[in-house]
């Protein structure tokens, strides 16, 4: 919804400049709407100097880290924020990306990261992740987790409903049903690891050094 918000908010800027330049009145004087130059991002969006950029400057052939960082500006003091990105935001290094990311744990702000499986939207087949960044996270709204981030593997929920598209489905979010099943796993695997120590011990003790 958040993404949706912002494409409707984008599209209204960019209708509005079109209609300025056609009118062509004031600083808009001779311009060209037909002029892809005009079209620059620089001439339509204002962006406050503190907002650009908190972190470090994103490299401009990538705007992944721009709306991050367009994101937290925005954010009250005790806000929260929620929004998709392709996958390969939460690895990649280049132009700087790797040391925004890095900047922004350091501050805390990310609060949950949940990693998504392909196919998951009409428009392209890559993976996705979610993002989830709080302001504060030790607002009292919720538990303390100042220190904390979640993570998420949900590469392996929901169904395929044909070769290019997955849905999710309820019983993907049944999370009482998915703890209780992987807490039986951990208690399992601990008592395959107690029987294991044990053999490794008794064996040791029959180790003979001359």
């Amino acid at each position: 919804m958040l993404g949706l918000i912002f494409l409707k908010y984008i599209s209204d800027a960019f209708e509005t400049h079109y209609e300025k330049l056609k009118e062509g009145k004031g600083e808009y004087a001779g311009a060209d709407p037909e002029d892809r130059d005009e079209y620059k991002a620089e001439n339509i969006f204002f962006v406050p100097p503190s907002a650009r950029w908190s972190y470090c400057i994103p490299p401009t052939g990538n705007a992944n880290y721009a709306w991050i960082q367009h994101f937290i500006y925005h954010l009250a003091p005790s806000g929260q924020a929620g929004f998709f990105l392709a996958k390969g935001s939460l690895t990649s290094k280049t132009s700087g990306e790797g040391d925004i990311r890095k900047a922004i744990i350091k501050a805390r702000l990310i609060d949950c990261i949940v990693n998504l499986h392909a196919k998951l939207f009409l428009n392209t087949q890559i993976p996705a992740s979610l993002w989830f960044l709080s302001r504060n996270k030790e607002n009292g709204k919720f538990r303390y987790r100042k220190d904390e981030i979640l993570f998420i593997d949900a590469r392996n929920l929901g169904y395929l409903i044909n070769r290019r598209t997955r849905e999710l489905s309820e019983d993907d979010f049944d999370f009482n049903e998915r703890f209780t099943k992987l807490k039986v796993e951990f208690e399992e695997q601990l008592k395959e690891e107690d029987v294991l120590n044990k053999l490794i011990s008794e064996n040791l003790k029959k180790i003979i050094i001359n």
